[in-house]
């Protein structure tokens, strides 16, 4: 038997429980009977998007238990995930995504080393 791409949500539906499917009772009418619509708004309250790798990402760090190849994999994994929901394919669109995330820092830095030095200069 095959199932139709439009049946998806509401057999997903019968096999939701807890928290999920209250996520999943949240939706409107129209986006309750839309399964890519259910999976995004599910992934994302879960942290399983783009933003949520992204997070994962930057704040990993190895658990007591774990070794350091199991660390890097579990990291490397969530880079990975991460790009492609940012649908980064070539180095160009890496390179700005990369630039557009340490830009804030980069900022902050400038800013206070400006601030050093006319302090110095003025003084």
């Amino acid at each position: 038997m095959k199932w139709q791409a439009g049946d998806y949500a509401s057999y997903l539906a019968n096999l939701l429980e807890g928290e999920t499917q209250s996520v999943f009772l949240s939706l409107n009418l129209e986006d309750i009977s839309d399964y890519q619509s259910v999976k995004k708004t599910v992934l994302r309250r879960f942290g399983w998007d783009k933003n949520g790798f992204k997070s994962k990402f930057f704040s990993a760090k190895p658990s007591l238990d774990e070794d350091f190849a199991t660390y890097i994999n579990r990291v490397a994994c969530y880079f990975s995930r991460w790009l492609e929901l940012a649908q980064v394919s070539d180095f160009d669109s890496l390179s700005f995504l990369i630039l557009r995330e340490i830009a804030p820092a980069v900022r902050c830095r400038i800013r206070g080393l400006y601030k050093g030095l006319f302090s110095y200069v003025l003084v």
